[in-house]
Protein backbone atom coordinates (compact mmCIF):
# COMPACT_ATOMS: atom_id res chain seq x y z
CA UNK A 1 0.00 0.00 0.00
CA UNK A 2 1.28 3.46 -0.84
CA UNK A 3 2.42 5.74 1.98
CA UNK A 4 0.19 8.63 0.90
CA UNK A 5 -3.49 8.41 1.80
CA UNK A 6 -4.75 11.20 -0.44
CA UNK A 7 -6.14 10.28 -3.81
CA UNK A 8 -6.98 6.64 -3.12
CA UNK A 9 -9.62 5.25 -5.44
CA UNK A 10 -12.79 3.67 -4.05
CA UNK A 11 -11.34 0.26 -4.91
CA UNK A 12 -8.13 1.03 -3.01
CA UNK A 13 -10.09 2.26 0.02
CA UNK A 14 -12.27 -0.87 -0.10
CA UNK A 15 -9.05 -2.92 -0.13
CA UNK A 16 -7.75 -1.04 2.93
CA UNK A 17 -11.04 -1.63 4.78
CA UNK A 18 -11.08 -5.33 3.85
CA UNK A 19 -7.44 -5.80 4.81
CA UNK A 20 -8.04 -4.03 8.12
CA UNK A 21 -10.95 -6.31 9.01
CA UNK A 22 -8.85 -9.38 8.10
CA UNK A 23 -5.83 -8.25 10.14
CA UNK A 24 -4.23 -10.28 12.88
CA UNK A 25 -2.30 -7.50 14.67
CA UNK A 26 -3.35 -4.33 16.43
CA UNK A 27 -4.84 -1.27 14.79
CA UNK A 28 -1.59 0.69 15.24
CA UNK A 29 0.43 -2.17 13.73
CA UNK A 30 -1.90 -2.34 10.73
CA UNK A 31 -1.64 1.40 10.11
CA UNK A 32 2.15 1.38 10.43
CA UNK A 33 2.46 -1.61 8.13
CA UNK A 34 0.04 -0.13 5.57
CA UNK A 35 1.52 3.35 5.68
CA UNK A 36 -1.74 5.09 6.58
CA UNK A 37 -2.62 7.18 9.60
CA UNK A 38 -5.14 6.02 12.16
CA UNK A 39 -7.29 9.07 11.39
CA UNK A 40 -7.34 8.12 7.68
CA UNK A 41 -8.32 4.56 8.64
CA UNK A 42 -11.14 5.93 10.83
CA UNK A 43 -12.38 8.01 7.90
CA UNK A 44 -12.34 5.03 5.54
CA UNK A 45 -14.10 2.78 8.06
CA UNK A 46 -16.82 5.42 8.62
CA UNK A 47 -17.34 5.82 4.86
CA UNK A 48 -17.56 2.05 4.40
CA UNK A 49 -20.05 1.70 7.26
CA UNK A 50 -22.21 4.45 5.71
CA UNK A 51 -22.21 2.54 2.41
CA UNK A 52 -20.26 5.25 0.62
CA UNK A 53 -17.51 2.93 -0.52
CA UNK A 54 -18.48 0.31 -3.02
CA UNK A 55 -15.86 -2.35 -3.59
CA UNK A 56 -15.51 -3.33 -7.22
CA UNK A 57 -13.34 -6.11 -8.53
CA UNK A 58 -12.45 -6.81 -12.14
CA UNK A 59 -11.50 -10.44 -12.57
CA UNK A 60 -9.38 -11.59 -15.50
CA UNK A 61 -9.73 -8.57 -17.77
CA UNK A 62 -10.06 -9.74 -21.35
CA UNK A 63 -10.75 -6.46 -23.14
CA UNK A 64 -14.55 -6.58 -22.91
CA UNK A 65 -16.63 -7.29 -19.82
CA UNK A 66 -20.11 -8.20 -18.72
CA UNK A 67 -20.78 -6.41 -15.45
CA UNK A 68 -22.99 -6.81 -12.37
CA UNK A 69 -22.51 -4.30 -9.53
CA UNK A 70 -24.39 -4.41 -6.21
CA UNK A 71 -24.97 -0.95 -4.76
CA UNK A 72 -25.21 -0.14 -1.04
CA UNK A 73 -28.87 0.91 -1.39
CA UNK A 74 -29.73 -2.64 -2.51
CA UNK A 75 -30.03 -1.81 -6.19
CA UNK A 76 -28.07 -3.81 -8.72
CA UNK A 77 -26.62 -2.58 -12.01
CA UNK A 78 -26.26 -5.32 -14.62
CA UNK A 79 -24.85 -4.90 -18.08
CA UNK A 80 -25.60 -7.99 -20.10
CA UNK A 81 -23.98 -6.64 -23.23
CA UNK A 82 -20.19 -6.50 -23.23
CA UNK A 83 -18.66 -3.16 -22.26
CA UNK A 84 -15.18 -2.00 -23.21
CA UNK A 85 -12.61 -0.72 -20.71
CA UNK A 86 -13.36 2.95 -21.43
CA UNK A 87 -17.08 2.43 -20.86
CA UNK A 88 -16.44 0.49 -17.67
CA UNK A 89 -14.13 3.26 -16.44
CA UNK A 90 -16.84 5.87 -17.08
CA UNK A 91 -19.45 3.75 -15.26
CA UNK A 92 -17.19 3.30 -12.24
CA UNK A 93 -16.40 7.02 -12.15
CA UNK A 94 -20.14 7.83 -11.99
CA UNK A 95 -20.74 5.25 -9.24
CA UNK A 96 -17.81 6.55 -7.19
CA UNK A 97 -19.31 10.08 -7.22
CA UNK A 98 -22.32 9.00 -5.19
Amino acid sequence: MAKATRGLTAAEVAQVVGDYHARTGTRAEYCAQSGITESALDYYLRRAKQGKIVPVEIVEPAGRYEVAIGLPNGRRVELRSPIDEAGLSRLLAVLEQK
